[in-house]
């Protein structure tokens, strides 16, 4: 008997449902002229502030953080990812490229510096130690001097950290050069003695001494060179070249367009059902 109700009860909701949705192609069909008209009245709209809303255009890069070597192997990043996000996003951080790139740090004074203040952002990169940094601009120049001047000022900012190591790496290679410059004369010189055969026995044993001196000092200048390379290497720097396409962001006309004709459908149907019950 319940079952019987429940069934009664299905065939009335479905019937319902077919009325509904034949009443609805009903209306559709007679109202398709109106629902079209607003459809393509939406479309022309959106096509037109296409036209008339600024254009904007994106820079970004992916930027690794600078790491410290030591002569050991170790590797220490001079700052966490996270910590370099974070000071990008500060406000303080943007009114320095804003004062590199001789634009006011107010908003409200110049919409180059208002869009600079809004859209200059990095984020972290899963399961990397790098980070990604973008801005919009009103031309696609202003953009890429903006990305560019950010990486600037960061690096600025990371240059501190390792310059005290690469300036004592720096002295510690010109004192090996020095050295190398003043056993290469003596070797110079021992070997002159012997082409002439003067003291031949004390001579050898030591141009010996002084080669064996050399190659050491040649290996030791090798490792600083490398070091001095490698902290060039692992400096905060871009990884691919900055990202500066040539096509503008905002306002993307096909979405704008595609939009236009969802809002100008459902409008349109809206219309339609409003005119229908009156």
């Amino acid at each position: 008997m319940f079952n019987l109700a429940l069934s009664e009860t299905n065939k009335k909701l479905i019937n319902e449902y077919r009325l509904k949705r034949s009443q609805f192609l009903e209306m559709m069909r007679r109202s398709w002229r109106l629902i079209l008209g607003v459809v393509l009245f939406s479309i022309f709209v959106s096509f037109v502030l296409t036209l008339i809303l600024p254009k904007k255009w994106e820079a970004s890069a992916t930027l690794q953080i600078a790491k410290l070597p030591s002569l050991a192997g170790d590797i220490t990043s001079v700052e966490a990812p996270l910590q370099s996000i974070e000071n990008i996003n500060q406000i303080g951080f943007k009114e320095k490229i804003l004062n590199d790139l001789q634009l006011p740090t107010q908003k409200g004074q110049d919409q180059r510096s208002d869009i600079l203040l809004d859209t200059l952002i990095a984020s972290p990169i899963k399961n990397k130690e790098w980070i990604n940094i973008s801005v919009s601009a009103y031309s696609q120049q202003d953009a890429l001097k903006s990305i560019q001047t950010a990486i600037s000022e960061l690096q600025a900012m990371h240059a501190p950290m390792t310059t005290p190591s690469k300036d004592r790496l720096s002295q510690e290679l010109q004192t090996v050069n020095h050295i190398l410059s003043i056993i290469n004369n003596n070797i110079s010189a021992l070997n002159h003695q012997l082409s002439r055969g003067r003291a031949y026995s004390a001579a050898t044993k030591l141009l010996q001494a002084k080669e064996s001196r050399k190659r050491a000092l040649q290996l030791q200048q090798a490792q600083l060179n490398t070091h001095l390379a490698l902290i060039d290497e692992l400096a905060t720097k871009p990884i691919y070249p900055i990202n500066n396409p040539d096509k503008q962001t905002f306002p993307n006309r096909i979405v704008f367009l595609i939009l236009g004709a969802l809002l100008g459908l459902l409008s349109g149907i809206g219309i339609a059902l409003w005119k229908d019950k009156k």
